[in-house]
This record gives structure tokens, sequence and C-alpha cells, in this order.
């Protein structure tokens, strides 16, 4: 079953417009991922989705509900959540704060103790730096952050919008290691990701995007064998 959908989803700025029908399904349980060009899409469907822009046209179904347009939180609220592209952590707040805030729609407190245990569990090194401002932290340790304050909300549907931007190879293995431990742990995942080839190797299923329209899809090691991806995003030549 799809927790998400896009159904031919519309999105422009101003009289650009940046979303040409978009469709693409989210089933539960599975790593999904889009990939594409800068200046494809990408992040304006993550942002669609998430309402700070809303579809011209098109629905965004969440869990059988059209959520397009619906307010930020409310979005959030219902179990969907982003980790923006560039991190986006409180610079000024420290570690803990930062995580105590991805909680801030949760009542629960036992159990948010318990998710915050886990964080640190799963991020030793956001344990020894929680007293530390987040703007101290080295870019691999703010995307920790910043993924660490995503599960503190306790998605069902977990949105990642270029999480190995900027980062050295070492840290981006870690940081595809933890996408897929998040994801047996049982949260579904929508991966926006420039690194196609990692992106590809831990994803279930994929869709290519160029210049606002899906022109490919399909299980992720299909589409990663796919000549024209291969000379396109994976550095492999396109056969004659």
């Amino acid at each position: 079953m799809a927790l998400l959908e896009l159904k031919n989803v519309e999105a422009a700025y101003g009289n650009i417009k940046a979303l040409k029908g978009i469709s693409l399904s989210v089933p539960e349980g599975k790593i999904v991922t889009l990939i594409g060009a800068n200046g494809a899409g990408k992040s304006t469907t993550m942002k669609t989705i998430m309402g700070v822009m809303k579809p011209v046209a098109g629905e965004v179904i969440f869990k059988g509900e059209n959520i397009s347009g619906k307010k930020t939180h409310r979005i959030v609220k219902r179990g969907l959540v982003l980790v923006p592209e560039g991190r986006q952590i409180l610079q000024n707040m420290t570690v803990r704060e930062n995580l105590e805030m991805g909680a801030f729609q949760r009542k629960d407190e036992k159990e948010i103790a318990e998710d915050l245990t886990k964080v640190f569990e799963r991020f030793p090194r956001l344990f020894e730096r929680q007293t530390q401002l987040g703007g101290t932290l080295s870019g691999g340790e703010q995307q920790m952050l910043a993924i660490g304050r995503a599960m503190m909300a306790k998605p069902e549907v977990m949105l990642l919008d270029e999480p190995s931007m900027g980062l050295a190879p070492l840290v981006v293995q870690q940081i595809f290691d933890v996408i897929k431990d998040i994801n047996k742990m049982g949260t579904t995942v929508l991966l926006v990701e420039q690194n196609a080839r990692k992106a590809l190797q831990i994803a279930d299923y994929a869709y290519v995007m160029e210049t606002g329209r899906i022109v490919m899809e399909g299980p992720a090691q299909e589409v990663a064998s796919n000549p024209d991806v291969m000379a396109a995003y994976l550095g492999g030549r396109k056969k004659q």
C-alpha cells in the first residue's frame, strides 16, 4: 500500500512552472529515491509535499487523505517529516535542545525520553556533544543532528533532501547506513539525492527527474543498470 502519493502535481515559482505533472508513489516500509540533476525539481517536490509550497494542480495524498496545501505543522503531526537540504539546525541551541525541538508536537514525555536515548545510541557523537551549540558541530555531525531531530518527531515517512551534500566520503557512508537502519526500524523513506549511485544502492524503487518531469521509474537496481542513467548520473558510458 502507498503511504504517500503524488498525483499529477504541478507547482510554480511565479510564472515559472517547476513541477509539470509529477506522479509518484511511496509504498509503506520501502525506500524510494528521486534522482536528477540540479534544478530538476527534486527539492521543489519535497517542499510541495510538506506544504511549504502549494501545488497549483494535482494532489498530495498521505494515508489516503489529500494534504495538498495544508499547513506544514499539521503535516508533521500526521506523520510526515522532512530533513531539509542544508540541514537547517538551530545554530544557537544545544544539540540536546535541537533534538527536543523535533518532538515539540508530542506530549508523551516518557516515550520522548526513550526516543532521545535511542537517538543518542544511534549517534554516540551527539551524546558526547549534547551540551554543545549546534553551530559548532562539523557538517557530518550537523547532518546526524538533523536526522536525529526528525527521528524525534516519530514519523511514519521521513523525507530526506540531499543528506550527503558537502560531506566527506566516509561520513556519506555513515549517513546512508543510518538511513537503511531507520527504514529497517519501520520508517518509510523518500530520499532526494544527487549521489545517485549511493541512493540507488539502498533504495527499493527509483524515479528519475528532469526539468520538472518524471522521465523514468522502476526498481532501483533496474534504473541503476539503465545505460542512460549510467551515462548521466553514474559516470558510466552510454552504449552506442
